[in-house]
């Protein structure tokens, strides 16, 4: 069998964006961040460990999903993150087009017009950790005829789990991936001359009627069997053509009803509305643009006011017995990066009521808290308000690792400030290097360097359970500390990763 050539790989640019591009949904890890000017040695140090034949570091952290479950994310060491990448873009150019690539938006109203009765609603269940790696190398061979690289690319598969089966989630080398197992269902489905549109792993079929509308689901779940997946029962459904579009009604509807002063009722549920995958809505009134008329700084006013008081409601239901809608659960993001440089903070008594509420929402919220944090005018809150809506956050019960990550996140870009409020926010912190991932101790470790409180014996306990996943990171807390012995520093700068990692620390 013919081996692939590594030299053929494009691995400084795959190092690049691995660097520079966090996991879908997750803040910048600090073992990423110190090697974002280090791309050379990134390669230098890939192609020696693919000589040498090391093997890969993975963790795996919980993310939420739904309301009560969890979607397990494996993150990858950025070494292999990085090959994953090269090969992938290697192979780019043959695999079908990004199923994600006509937006949310498209999909979400698929089947509203036209002259069928009914649209089926399907989505896989657990894709991606179930997609067979012995199915998807017969599929990149067929679109490829290129052995070599679909069997580099298996093999890479193979040693970030434990079974021949799954995807790492989060990254965009995994959705071209999917997307090219999922392939194989579209064609099922162009050979029947079904009208469909797909969106990941959620699919949109129109059917002339209901006994057709059923057979369909018994058709895909058939089709999806044979490369060992199986539909999510709680997301297939069949809906009339007029429910979907009496239900978009009733969307626009919510949204008017707050944004009256508003002229185009499609902005704004464009502005407004998300897909299941993040916020497809882009900041389109930026006040901040000199370009803007005194009529586009009325509009922003006017959004503004909406987004609090879409707020206020989203609390007042959640006190309610049927709990928030879902039109309200999709406008939260949006809500809370419209409010980020407005002068009224949201209050933390809010936020930290929805994030108990709904463990997705601590990403939306932490951003939020970032980028009020960092915003340039430094007139926004005050230290301290910042620090007890930190606070706030982080007594929240059931915090996840991810939701542990986004938390570190936010106290990394805090200003410094002398209060009991710091001090309490510190003491959560050193609780984290307790953790049992290593990647929250990690970014627990390099949280208090910043505050200069990450002293010798916890760096030397917490690196010595550490593998080359987050030792970069090590490095880097360990540098920006200080206070480690010459002979101790100049042993962890000698790894190649390790040296970059440090020269970025004392920039």
């Amino acid at each position: 069998m013919q081996e692939l050539k590594f030299t053929t790989l494009d691995l400084a640019t795959a190092a690049k964006v691995s660097t520079s591009t966090p996991l879908e949904h997750f803040p910048k890890l600090i073992s990423d961040r110190c090697l974002e000017n280090a791309q050379q040695e990134l390669v230098d140090n890939i192609t020696k460990n693919h000589k040498s034949g090391l093997g890969v570091s993975t963790e795996t952290i919980a993310m939420p999903k739904g309301r009560f479950g969890t979607r397990p994310v494996d993150v990858i060491s950025i070494g292999a993150r990085a090959t994953y990448t090269a090969l992938v873009n290697q192979i780019g150019p043959t695999l079908p087009e990004e199923s994600r690539a006509t937006g949310w938006q498209n999909h979400r109203s698929f089947g509203t017009e036209g002259e069928h009765e009914y649209i089926v609603d399907l989505d896989v269940a657990s894709c991606y950790e179930y997609i067979d790696h012995a199915i998807l190398q017969d599929e990149l061979m067929l679109r490829s005829s290129d052995r070599a690289l679909s069997t580099a690319i298996v093999d890479l598969l193979g040693q970030f789990f434990s079974r021949p089966r799954g995807l790492p989630q989060m990254l965009h080398s995994s959705d071209r991936l999917a997307d090219t197992y999922l392939s194989i269902i579209d064609r099922s489905l162009l050979r029947r001359e079904l009208s469909h549109n797909r969106f990941a792993d959620d699919i949109k079929i129109a059917s002339r009627d209901w006994e057709s509308a059923n057979d369909i689901i018994e058709d895909y779940a058939s089709q999806l069997r044979k490369i060992g997946l199986i539909l999510s029962s709680e997301k297939t459904k069949i809906s009339k053509r007029e429910t979907l579009i009496r239900a978009r009604s009733d969307e626009d509807e919510f949204f008017l009803k707050y944004m009256n002063a508003i002229d185009s009722q499609m902005t704004v549920v464009q502005f407004f509305a998300s897909g299941p995958y993040g916020d497809d809505s882009e900041d389109e009134l930026n006040d901040d643009d000199s370009s803007h008329t005194h009529e586009d700084v009325s509009v922003v006013d006017n959004v503004r006011t909406a987004a609090r008081n879409i707020l206020s409601d989203i609390k007042r239901s959640w006190t309610t017995e049927n709990g928030i809608s879902p039109v309200q659960r999709s406008s939260l993001g949006t809500s809370l990066r419209l409010l980020e440089s407005d002068n009224d903070a949201v209050p933390a008594e809010l936020l930290q009521f929805v994030a108990s509420r709904d463990r997705r929402s601590l990403e939306n919220i932490c951003n939020y808290a970032i980028n009020r944090a960092t915003d340039t005018s430094g007139n926004l809150d005050t230290a301290d308000a910042q620090w007890d809506r930190f606070n706030a956050l982080s007594s929240v019960s059931r915090q996840s690792p991810w939701a542990k990550l986004w938390l570190l996140a936010t106290f990394q870009a805090l200003p410094d400030a002398d209060s009991n409020s710091v001090d309490e926010a510190c003491r959560w912190v050193s609780g984290q290097l307790e953790d049992s991932h290593e990647i929250v101790r990690a970014e627990a470790a390099w949280s208090l360097a910043k505050k200069s409180l990450l002293t010798d014996d916890t760096f030397t306990r917490v690196f010595a359970t550490s593998s080359p996943l987050t030792q970069p990171g090590l490095v880097a807390a360990a540098v920006k500390q200080g206070s480690l012995p010459k002979s101790t520093l100049n042993q962890l700068k000698q790894d190649q990763l390790g040296k970059a990692a440090a020269a970025w620390a004392e920039k």
